[in-house]
Parts: structure tokens; C-alpha cells; sequence
């Protein structure tokens, strides 16, 4: 949302201008600090001496001043007052650039390093959290990096894949751009990012060795910073714990693991109770209105005279096609019966100038702009690429067509892992799913494993869900909206800019369910919330 008047402006210059961007993190984290240091004062260091406890890794790496830091500690601290050993790993300047804080939007600069590292250290050790930092591990190690642009993004090191890692973080700095079209040499900055890859494999080594750990958390689990760490940890049977910002305010756990995680919840919940039942049927009516965790999309529920606007009634079959965020790097590893999203959508266009009977509408992901800031879309890539036919329509991003206003017209929905796909088959309507979704291979859609498959399906349309199927469909989206999202309540901001945990001692976090939930499912006792 777009605010107005004077605080918008003062916003917008404060958003653009890295000078009084760096000045007012650098008061917020003094603010912060301050609070922090008043909850620890209340909070006692004495810990419990427990049988078997576990050692937990978090490679936090960096520490710029959002509520990531707090949420990671939060839980590293909640882990030890139950008796448990913790670690926090960091930059503290070792890093070339930082995969997720440094994009084209919000390049590096040296004073927001320097604040990004000085809360961290003290953010630490006021909660008495153990840490060490990449630089005072590796000091003045360097590294020879391959030559050619091939060879860096293929690189092996210590038996992982470090290549890719940097690969990804290098593409995720451009947020969709071609790098010809910008000011920043992609081949040095894929070097960049390979050093990082590097360093945080060294890292990694050094911490299973010293450490000898039970359990690694991390967030993302991918690019240069994480990816190599956490294939380090798990090529050695190391437990693992990825976390990710979820629907709103929320988190969930190891989102690659749900498709078999959910083949267990079934198991133990063969159906929906009537409370249940009300409680995601009254979520899903919030979504459709977008008033729930899509809020942020900002569109219409119930977008009038679509058939006076698309004239479906004169199409033999209509589809509607929901594309990713492009260069997000959960679409790294989820391909199935195509080797890219890109060719998914090419593919696709392919089918439907061929198929002009046939009626085409390209859903542009409104988080391309709401929430991950792309600089080109999906639809520069297809306008760039094809020229599309009359019945081939492109519905950007400020739309008024809500999505759900769709279903009841279209045939078929066309996703490759989007959450979008559950949400279709809920409501009955087929999905055409191309990728690792978390819903994939649970019954209710229906999933590809080559082009050939996709062709045929785009050709045969399936029906629309039966009952059964609607209700396993329905059962999945409990599990993954209801029963394994973790909200986040004991972070909290207690004005605009000061960013504290919603305690009087840090004792009081074990009291909070989502507190309870994770260091459950961390140590492996718990799976989801019911």
C-alpha cells in the first residue's frame, strides 16, 4: 500500500537514499539494543544440566536489522533454557556481498556492513548466546576461483556443489533482470558469490568438526550463504531445520519435506472434524476475499462481467496459467517433466497459438511487484520473447481480476508449484501441475512428469474434482495452511522502527505455543501443531 502525504515522501526519501537509510537503521538498532538489554537484566543465565542434551548449528550469517535475527534467537535462547547447546555462526566481514540484503534495489555499501555486523555481535552476546564469525575462522584464507563463467557455475568443492549455489544468489541479485541490460558485471559477481559459497563450505567443516553437531537451522538453505552449509551438514546425516517466512506473519519448516511429511499426517488424521472443517473453509473464504495472508496483493474478490470481458462463452476450453516469481530460487530444484519454468511457459504459448479455439489467460504472480521487487516479470518475459496470439491474454500484476474469480470459467489450472494449484483443487477445478509442489503426488492433482504428459492433459482436459478428491484436497490445505504454519507472536514491533520480543524475561519465551511447536520440531519430536 502506497501511503501518502508527508510520511510517504519522507518514506520514499528514506527507502532511495542509502545515507538516511543507514542512519535510521543505525538508530532503530541502538533502540533495540536497549530494549533487549532490559529483558535480559529481568532474565536469569542459569540453565538446566539435562540428560543427552543436543547441539543446534544456526548459521545466521548475517544480522542486518529486520526481525529475522530476533526470530532465529529467540528459539536459539528458548533451546537453552531448556538445556540444550546452541551456536550462531556469522559474517562478521569475511563475505564478499550478501545474497539476500545485497540486490540490484539495495547494493552493499560499507556502512551498512558495518551496522549489519556490530548488532550482531552485541545483539548476541546481550542474550549469552555462543558465536563465532566466518572472519575470525577463515582470517586471510583466499581462494582460486575457475576462470570461465561455465566452470563457476558447476564448481565442486569438498564434494558440494557450490556452482550452484552461486549461481542462484547471482541471479536472485538482478530480481529478474538481464545482466546486460545493468551497470553490474555478471561474471564478477558470480565470482563474488562463489567465494561465498566457498567460505561458508570451509565453515561448515569447521563447525562439524569443533562442534560436533546434532541439528543445523537455517533460514533459506539455499544461495551462496546457506546452500553449500547446510549440503555440507546433510551429506554427513546431519538433521536439518530450514525455516522460511510464510503467509503473513509466519514461518513453516522445511517446506521441501511437506508432500511426505503430509503422507504421515494422513495417517494420523483421516479426516476433518466439524471445527476444523469450519476453521479452514472460514480461511479460505479470507483468502478468496483477500483479507487473509494475501492482503498484501491488494485485489478485488469478486471481479464482475468477466464474460463480457473474455468472451469465454466463444472458446471451446478455457485455461488459466499461473507463473512463479521467476528467478526465485525455490524454483531451483522442483523441475519434473520440464528442465525450467521457462520452458514450462514456452511450451505452453507453443500449445495455445497452435490451439486457437482455446482460450489462454497468463496470471501474472502479483508478488512479482507486492513482495519480491522484480525488475522484469514474467510478462516481459513473454512479451519478450513471443509474439503472442489473439486468444493468449496476459493479466498483469495491478489487475483487477481477482484469481478466484476465475475458477468457475476456466477448465483447467495451469501452475507449476504455486500454492495456487491447492487452492484450484479445493474449489474442484483440475490442476495441471509441473513441478516439486508441496501438494504434489497427494491424489487431488494432476502432476507431469515430461512434456509429452503436459501436452496430453492441455489436450484432455481432466474433469472437474470429484468429492473425494475435493476433500483430500481440503484435508492438504489444513495441514499446510493451518497445522504446519508457525505464527510469530513473541516478535513484535513495539513502535515503527524498534523491533523486540514480546517477553518481560526471556524465561517467558518458553511459555509462547509457537516457542513450543519449534523447539519440538527442531529436536524432532513433532512434525506439525495438532
Amino acid at each position: 500500500m502506497v501511503k501518502k502525504g508527508i510520511t510517504g515522501k519522507i518514506e520514499k526519501f528514506v527507502d532511495e537514499s542509502v545515507t538516511a537509510k543507514n542512519l535510521v537503521v543505525s538508530v532503530a538498532q541502538k533502540k533495540a539494543l536497549k530494549e533487549l538489554k532490559k529483558i535480559a537484566e529481568k532474565s536469569s543465565n542459569e540453565y538446566p544440566k539435562i540428560d543427552n542434551p543436543k547441539t543446534i548449528v544456526f548459521n545466521r550469517v548475517y544480522s542486518v536489522y529486520t526481525d529475522s535475527i530476533f526470530n532465529e534467537a529467540g528459539i536459539a535462547k528458548a533451546l537453552q533454557l531448556l538445556g540444550h547447546n546452541v551456536k550462531f555462526y556469522m559474517c562478521g566481514g569475511k563475505l564478499w556481498n550478501c545474497s539476500i540484503v545485497s540486490t540490484m534495489k539495495n547494493p552493499a555499501n560499507k556502512k551498512r556492513c558495518k551496522t549489519c555486523m556490530d548488532l550482531g555481535r552485541q545483539f548476541l552476546s546481550i542474550m549469552g548466546i555462543p558465536f563465532e564469525t566466518y572472519q575470525d575462522i577463515l582470517k586471510d584464507k583466499t581462494y582460486e576461483i575457475p576462470e570461465t563463467r561455465e566452470e563457476r557455475e558447476s564448481y565442486a568443492y569438498k564434494g558440494i556443489n557450490a556452482g550452484f549455489h552461486a549461481k542462484t544468489a547471482t541471479n536472485r541479485f538482478y530480481l529478474g533482470m538481464k545482466p546486460e541490460r545493468t551497470k553490474y558485471d555478471y561474471d564478477k559477481l558470480l565470482g563474488q558469490r562463489l567465494l561465498n559459497s566457498l567460505a561458508s563450505i570451509d565453515v561448515a567443516e569447521y563447525s562439524y568438526k569443533k562442534d560436533k553437531p546434532d541439528i543445523l537451522y537455517s533460514s533459506h538453505g539455499c544461495y551462496s550463504e546457506w546452500g553449500g552449509f547446510l549440503d555440507y551438514f546433510s551429506k554427513r546425516n546431519i538433521r536439518y531445520v530450514v525455516w522460511n517466512y510464510s503467509f503473513g506473519n509466519e514461518y513453516v519448516f522445511n517446506q521441501d519435506e511437506l508432500s511426505d511429511t503430509f503422507k504421515s499426517y494422513i495417517e494420523h488424521k483421516k479426516r476433518l472434524n466439524k471445527q476444523e472443517e469450519k476453521e479452514i473453509d472460514n480461511y479460505i473464504k479470507k483468502r478468496v476475499k483477500g483479507k487473509a495472508d494475501n492482503e498484501v496483493y491488494g485485489f478485488e474478490p469478486n471481479t464482475k462481467n468477466l464474460e463480457e470481458r473474455f468472451s469465454f462463452s466463444k472458446y471451446d476450453r478455457v485455461f488459466t496459467m499461473f507463473p512463479n516469481v521467476l528467478w526465485d530460487t525455490s524454483l531451483a530444484k522442483v523441475n519434473l517433466g520440464f528442465d525450467s519454468v521457462h520452458q514450462w511457459i514456452d511450451e505452453t504459448i507453443y500449445f495455445f497459438k497452435n490451439h486457437k479455439k482455446n482460450l489462454l489467460l497468463i496470471k501474472i504472480h502479483p508478488g512479482e511487484k507486492t513482495q519480491q521487487n522484480s525488475l522484469a516479470t514474467s510478462k516481459e518475459y513473454i512479451l519478450e520473447k513471443h509474439e503472442l496470439s489473439d486468444n493468449i491474454l496476459i493479466l498483469d500484476i495491478d489487475t483487477d481480476v481477482s484469481p478466484y474469480s476465475l475458477f468457475k470459467f476456466i477448465d483447467a489450472g495451469i501452475v507449476y508449484n504455486g500454492t495456487i494449484g491447492l487452492e484450484l483443487s479445493v474449489s474442484g477445478v483440475p490442476a495441471i501441475i509441473s513441478g516439486l509442489a508441496p501438494y504434489y503426488n497427494q491424489g487431488f492433482t494432476y502432476d507431469v512428469n515430461s512434456v509429452e504428459e503436459y501436452i496430453s492433459l492441455l489436450n484432455n482436459p481432466p474433469e472437474r474434482l470429484d468429492d473425494q478428491r475435493k476433500k483430500l484436497a481440503k484435508l492438504f490445505a489444513y495441514f499446510y495452511f493451518i497445522d504446519s504454519r508457525v505464527p510469530i507472536t513473541y516478535v513484535v514491533y513495539k513502535n515503527r522502527t524498534t523491533i523486540t520480543y514480546n517477553v518481560d524475561r526471556f524465561e517467558d519465551l518458553l511459555k509462547k505455543q509457537e516457542i513450543k511447536f519449534a523447539v519440538d520440531y527442531i529436536l524432532g519430536n513433532k512434525s506439525w501443531k495438532s
